[in-house]
This record gives C-alpha cells, sequence and structure tokens, in this order.
C-alpha cells in the first residue's frame, strides 16, 4: 500500500486500520472497504484478503468478514472475523467520518505481543485527512512520534471493547494480561475524558511459580496526549531548545480492588490513585537517545552506558507526579503472623524535589520474635540540586575534574513522625509519641532554621551503654523516658543566632530549658567545610536564659548522700538548702579566681536565696539569667575572669531564680507525688548537724 495508506494503518492501530480511504469518498461503504483491502495488498510489505462483503442498505452497514492482513517480512498480522461499518460519509477535508464500526473476533500479533479483541464498538468516528509521515529507518522513535502527532486528530464519542487479552512472549515465557470492558469517552483534538475497564487480570510466571494479580477496576480521567507529544517530538522544540513548562498529561487514575497472589505471599490493596502525572519539554530532546537505541539494538553495552547518561538530565527532567499513593494494603505470607500497611504516598515529585514521601498505619507481627507500629512516618520539602549542577557533575566525571559536593546535595524540608513503637525478644518495648523536624533558610547545604520537636522517647536502659545504664540504675530507673525541643534561626543579614527555645527533660528526673542569643556570627556555611571554629570565633552574647526544673532527681540524689552519710532521709533536703551557702564558700576555697569572684562580686548572696527555695520545694525550677547591657564579646570573657573577675557577672548581667513551684511531670502528675511542704525556715544549726554526719576520717 502507498505511504498514506500505511500512516492511517498505524495511527489507528487494531481498531481503526479499516477506515475507507479519503481517495474513495464518492463510493459506497462496500465499495470503499474493497478498495481499501485491496490498496495494502498492493503494497510490497503486506498482503490482504477477506472472505466476503455484504451491504444493508436499510441501516447503510457494510460489513466485511474474514479479514486477514499479514506482513511479507515479519510475523506480525492482524485479523478480525467481523468489520461492521455504519453510517459512512465522506469529509469535505479529504478525511471520512462514520456513525459507528463494530469489530468481532480480532487478533494483533506484533513481534513478541499477541493482542486479542472482541466486541469492539466505535461510536462517532471522525478521521480527517492526515498529512504524509514518512518513516526513517535511523530515527524510528521520531517517526513513531511524529504518526502519533497525526493521529491526535483522530475524534470518536466512545469506543467500548467487551475483552482485551494480550499474551507477551519473554525469554520463552508467556505473560497473560486481560482487560474486560474497556471504555473510551470523549477524544478529541487529542484529549481524552475518561478511560474505564474493570476487571483486570495478569498472569507472570516465575521459576519459583505463577505470579498472578487482580484488579477489580480501573479509571483515568483528564488524558492530553497532546501534552505527550510536545514533550516528546523534537519538531516541536523552538530552535531545538526545551521550555521548560508543565503541561498536565493525566489528572487522575485510579485502580480498586487490587490482589497479587506470589509463591508464599498473598497482597491486597484496597486501591492506587495517581493525581497530576505531568510533563515537559527539557532544555534538550531525548529523542535522539531513544532513536539511537531502536535503530541500533546490538549496540554495546558501554556505548549505551555512555549515551544514557549524557540523557539522564534530560529524562528526569521530563515527568513528574502530583501523587502517587497505594492505600489499604495487608500481607500474608509464610513467617509473618501480621502485615499491614494503611497508606503509602509521595506528593509533587519531580527533578525540581519532592514534595512528601510518607507511609501510615504500619503494623507488623511476627510471633515470637517481636513487632512494629508505625502511625505516621514522612519526609519531604526536598530541594534536589539543579539540572545544570548535576549535568556538570556528569560532564566533570568523563574528564576527571574537580566537583563541589555540595552543589549536589538536596536541601531536606522536613521529617515528621508519630506513634511509633517495635517490641523484640531482645529488648522491651521501645517507643516514640511524636517526632518534628523542620529545616529551611538554607545557607549552600547547611540550614540556619532548625525547630525540633521530639516528645514520648521511651527507650530501655539495656539498649545504652553500661555507664549510662548504671547512671540510671543509681536513680532507679530502667528506662529513659524523654522529651526534646529546639528552635533555632540565624540571620544572615544581622548576624544574629537565636536559639529562642530548647527543652531537653528525662521524667523523674530532671528538664534543662531556655534560650540564647548571639550576635556577629559568621556564615554558618562554614560548617559544611568543617570549619567549626569559623562559625563564631568574634560572637558575642546579647541575652540567654537557663532553666533546670526538678522532676525528682534531687529527691533521688539527696536520698542517696543521706544513705551515704547515715542522716535522716526526711531532714536531708531541709538541712542540705540551709548548709549549702557553706558548702558553695568551702568550694571556692581551692580557685583563687573563682574565690575572688564570690567574694568582691557579691554572687555568694546573689544565688543562695534562689538556690535555697529551688532545694527547699521538690519539683521546682531554678533560672540562671543573663541579660548584658550590651552584647558581651565572648572571647573577652577569659580575660576578664583572669583579670577584673569582681566585674564577670554585672558585665553579663546575670542573676539567679526559683518559683518555688512544683513542676508538673510530662505526661502528667506532679513530681513529688506528696504534696510538697512550704519552704522552712532557716535553721541556724544547719552545717553543725551536716558536719557531724561526716565520716570521720
Amino acid at each position: 500500500m502507498n505511504l498514506y495508506r500505511r500512516r492511517i494503518l498505524q495511527i489507528t492501530g487494531c481498531l481503526l486500520f479499516l477506515s475507507p480511504a479519503p481517495a474513495l469518498a464518492d463510493e459506497p461503504v462496500e465499495t470503499a472497504l474493497k478498495a481499501f483491502v485491496a490498496s495494502i495488498d498492493a503494497s510490497p510489505d503486506w498482503a490482504a484478503t477477506y472472505r466476503g462483503i455484504t451491504y444493508d442498505p436499510a441501516t447503510g452497514t457494510g460489513t466485511l468478514s474474514g479479514l486477514s492482513i499479514r506482513s511479507e517480512k515479519t510475523p506480525s498480522h492482524f485479523d478480525f472475523e467481523t468489520l461492521a461499518v455504519s453510517g459512512y460519509a465522506d469529509a469535505t477535508d479529504g478525511g471520512f467520518t462514520a456513525k459507528e464500526i463494530k469489530a468481532e473476533g480480532g487478533t494483533v500479533a506484533a513481534g513478541f505481543v499477541t493482542i486479542a479483541l472482541d466486541n469492539v464498538d466505535i461510536a462517532d468516528l471522525a478521521v480527517p485527512r492526515l498529512a504524509p509521515t514518512p518513516y526513517d529507518p535511523a530515527k524510528p522513535f521520531t517517526s513513531m512520534i511524529r504518526v502519533y502527532r497525526e493521529a491526535l486528530k483522530v475524534s470518536l464519542s466512545r469506543a467500548t471493547i467487551g475483552t482485551i487479552g494480550m499474551i507477551q512472549n519473554l525469554n520463552g515465557l508467556n505473560n497473560r494480561v486481560t482487560y474486560r470492558n474497556f471504555v473510551i469517552d470523549g477524544m478529541k483534538d487529542g484529549k481524552v475524558a475518561s478511560v474505564k475497564a474493570g476487571p483486570l487480570s495478569l498472569e507472570t510466571p516465575s521459576p519459583e511459580g505463577l505470579v498472578a494479580m487482580n484488579v477489580a477496576s480501573l479509571e483515568a480521567t483528564g488524558m492530553d496526549l497532546g501534552a505527550m507529544i510536545h514533550a516528546y517530538d523534537p519538531d516541536a522544540y523552538v530552535g531545538g531548545v526545551g521550555d521548560m513548562v508543565w503541561h498536565t498529561m493525566l489528572q487522575k487514575a485510579s485502580y480498586s480492588g487490587v490482589s497479587m497472589e506470589m509463591p508464599g505471599v498473598n497482597v491486597t490493596m484496597s486501591g492506587l490513585a495517581m493525581d497530576d502525572f505531568r510533563v515537559r519539554q527539557p532544555k534538550h530532546s531525548f529523542a535522539g537517545f531513544f532513536d539511537l537505541i531502536m535503530a541500533n539494538p546490538g549496540l554495546a553495552q558501554s556505548e549505551l552506558q555512555g549515551k544514557a547518561k549524557s540523557e539522564i538530565v534530560n529524562l528526569l527532567a521530563a515527568m513528574g507526579v502530583g501523587r502517587f499513593a497505594v492505600s489499604g494494603i495487608n500481607v500474608a505470607a509464610s513467617g509473618i503472623d501480621r502485615l499491614s500497611l494503611g497508606d503509602f504516598h509521595f506528593n509533587d515529585l519531580s527533578s525540581d524535589g519532592l514534595g512528601e514521601m510518607g507511609i501510615a498505619g504500619l503494623e507488623g507481627l511476627v510471633q515470637g520474635q517481636g513487632s512494629v507500629r508505625v502511625g505516621h512516618f514522612a519526609f519531604g520539602g526536598i530541594t534536589f540540586p539543579s539540572l545544570d549542577a548535576l549535568q556538570a557533575a556528569i560532564a566533570a566525571e568523563d574528564t576527571h575534574a574537580p566537583v563541589d559536593p555540595r552543589t549536589l546535595m538536596p536541601k531536606l524540608g522536613f521529617v515528621d513522625a508519630a506513634g511509633l513503637e517495635l517490641i523484640s525478644t531482645d529488648f522491651p518495648r521501645t517507643s516514640l509519641d511524636s517526632f518534628r523536624l523542620d529545616l529551611g533558610k538554607y545557607a549552600g547545604p547547611v540550614p540556619t532554621s532548625v525547630a525540633v520537636d521530639m516528645k514520648g522517647l521511651d527507650v530501655p536502659a539495656q539498649l545504652l551503654d553500661r555507664r549510662a545504664r548504671q547512671s540510671l540504675a543509681m536513680f532507679g530507673l530502667d528506662r529513659i523516658q524523654a522529651a526534646y525541643r529546639l528552635k533555632m534561626d540565624w540571620d544572615p543579614a544581622s548576624k544574629v543566632l537565636d536559639v529562642s527555645d530548647f527543652h531537653a527533660g528525662i521524667t523523674r528526673l530532671g528538664a534543662v530549658s531556655g534560650s540564647v542569643k548571639l550576635g556577629n556570627v559568621a556564615d554558618p556555611e562554614a560548617l559544611s567545610q568543617g570549619a567549626v571554629g569559623r562559625v563564631a570565633p568574634d560572637a558575642s552574647l546579647i541575652d540567654a536564659k537557663v532553666t533546670f526544673t526538678d522532676y525528682s532527681v534531687v529527691d533521688k540524689a539527696l536520698a542517696m548522700l543521706a544513705t551515704k552519710m547515715k542522716f535522716p532521709p526526711d531532714k536531708i533536703r531541709q538541712q542540705f538548702a540551709d548548709a549549702l551557702p557553706f558548702l558553695l564558700s568551702v568550694t571556692v576555697l581551692t580557685d583563687p579566681t573563682m574565690l575572688k569572684i564570690f567574694r568582691q562580686s557579691g554572687l555568694l548572696g546573689k544565688v543562695t536565696p534562689a538556690i535555697k527555695t529551688f532545694m527547699a520545694v521538690p519539683g521546682s525550677s531554678i533560672t540562671a539569667t543573663f541579660e548584658p547591657a550590651r552584647p558581651v564579646p565572648l572571647a573577652s570573657l577569659e580575660g576578664a575572669v583572669q583579670t577584673t573577675p569582681e566585674t564577670v557577672l554585672d558585665t553579663l548581667g546575670f542573676s539567679l531564680s526559683a518559683d518555688g513551684k512544683p513542676a508538673v511531670q510530662p505526661g502528667g502528675g506532679a513530681e513529688p507525688e506528696k504534696p510538697a511542704p512550704a519552704p522552712p525556715q532557716p535553721a541556724a544549726p544547719a552545717q553543725d548537724e551536716l558536719r557531724k554526719t561526716q565520716p570521720a576520717n
């Protein structure tokens, strides 16, 4: 057949290849069908025959039976038992229209794929005159895309196929795919309103046994085939340069009732969904790469890898997904008592970055070994390295030029988790109520805005090292129940590092919290180069506040002290608070600098009331505040301590205070368990009583 007829055959595929030729626009439908078959048979590449043609003048339907089209050079063939065309009419542009085309008993064989079609029904088909598309054997991919570009002109109101059965023979194994109730609605101008099908089935042999997959139904809406052609067709690149503009190719696709059976494993999913699948022209077309590998199937592996490496950036840049999600996953497998996942998803994925990837509702159980539970885990807000940086790194690899790894580092936005629990026969329950990390305002590869919030960390002591276990055992603890919080920002304009919130606490022990603000902090990007000393060599203290809250660690420490000194436990807190000024004085006797600070700065008088209040009220807090009149260079403090120690505290604006109120224990409840007594009055003999309890030398 002539070149135009061959393109018509390629465009309409196994459904539309029987369309009458434009050259026969003035002939009745049966004459057009005969001429169409004859034109195919006249081609040196194809042979076409049919058993007979009938025409029903009452309905204007021409029926072709026993149609067979076979390639003279390959095993490819097209067969239909019957083909009926109703409402045929020539179009003014040289094309044609048909009110309805029905086909039965269709078989299409091409290469390793054989497709069986039954109950084909196409309504309101319109095929305009299509431009000739010469085939270039050196550019098979580009030639195919050009044919597809012409095919976008074909329109129809609806096409249904009762059954599509596909067999793929790969390495001697037959993969079987069956679609039932396949429906295409509203195809016009390269856009398709919807595609539906269901049920679907897939059978794939494997060395371990048969792998089967079943899908109750699928639906896809809002398809724009023109968007795909715009991205794939090299002729659409103006001046050979891509526009990098996103176009939605598929608004939504969903699969429901998915099940997979594999040897020893059964997986069910309530659904899969994909939204906003989009494509764009990368900076340079990758059509030449596909032309190369399709035209040269025997291409050496080394050459193929080299070409792929140079094109990988363009391939990555061409596609993006708004959202992909799998829900209601259940796995039944030998050795696993329970494995389920409520949700796996990723959002906004492209070469530009990743919005979010996460899971929810993970539960796993293996009897006799352990269990795992994840309420929610996600990370995202990721910015990938620029395409130019990737391209430069690939080029540098070939020339062995140095590459700055910082230009290839992605920037993480957040990590979020909740409801984590792990139980094993090797250790008791470990859990985490919630965790959130937010990073932003990157200076190079280093985030200058950091926020961390961790609650309800519960870890058995046996997972810690020996020294940590011994320390916890001293306080009667066999687990760590902890919380942590941090919020930090660095302003490049003012060079102020503001740790506006910090908290680290262990239940039944205590917590440290506070804030600090430093000025004249250099660019934190020096951290990425390992130059920690360059980050803040000239930093100055603007203000700071540190609070220690007692969750009973003081009680436990005093109880141990009372036991060691054989002192009545019920009196140790009061006596220790009264004796504290004396103990502080003794502590600094051996340090001349500290002694000078104590004597000349009035430190003892400043801290004694607060310390006594803190010690007297179980579960209270004590706060050290630094509010200098002006920023204090940190480098100057060491010299001031040596030369004028009496001025250090005033320079720093130091004060110490205690609230005298029992703190609320994390998770509810107050420490200590019994009501806290009122702050006791100072007892004059406290120091002597405490000294009497000391063991004799």
